[in-house]
């Protein structure tokens, strides 16, 4: 960040493979044979922060969208695509790969029960527990007062940036996400 944003822009960054390897059996089968259908219907067209000041809102974990961008930009085009949600590694360890903000829907399932199944997915996967549910949100701007500090840490990193920050990480096996809180 060249600047830091005054409030929100928190970035929470999991490991995607930690987070496959904690799904029940069951589960991993399921999620295997998922397939997503991504688009930027629900975004503002530009990068995170823009759509987080157009309105864009995700829950304090950052695994569901709340309510999508109010506003877009003029060169704003509809996209879509389709990928598996789980792949292997070189070293054939299997991982999720899933962008929220761009998540549509799992093919054969609404927008509504896909986004439950697959925030189902990423809670257990991340450790959840059950003071994720004690979440406050401001109810005017929805973004999060305080996450509950629900998620396990040996799964989940959060940063806060600070002006001059930068981090390196695996796209493919690290999932990550802005999560506009009102801190």
């Amino acid at each position: 960040f060249s600047v830091a944003p005054k409030i929100g822009g928190d970035t929470l960054f999991a490991s995607s493979t930690k987070m496959y390897n904690r799904l029940d059996p069951e589960s991993k089968i399921e999620a295997s044979k998922a397939i997503v259908v991504y688009s930027n219907r629900f975004t503002s067209g530009g990068y995170s922060a823009y759509d987080c000041e157009n309105g864009l809102r995700m829950n304090s974990t950052g695994t569901r969208l709340l309510r999508p961008a109010q506003r877009r930009l003029p060169s704003w085009r509809y996209w879509s695509k389709t990928m598996p949600l789980v792949f292997t590694n070189e070293n054939g360890d299997k991982f999720i790969s899933v962008d929220i903000r761009k998540f549509d829907h799992i093919q054969g399932l609404t927008v509504e029960k896909s986004r439950g199944k697959l925030e189902d997915w990423l809670l257990r996967g991340l450790g959840w527990c059950e003071c994720l549910r004690k979440s406050k949100f401001d109810p005017e701007t929805l973004l999060a007062i305080d996450d509950g500090g629900g998620w396990d840490p040996r799964c989940v990193y959060r940063h806060k940036w600070k002006t001059g920050d930068s981090i390196l990480f695996n796209n493919d096996t690290v999932l990550h996400t802005p999560t506009p809180t009102a801190e």
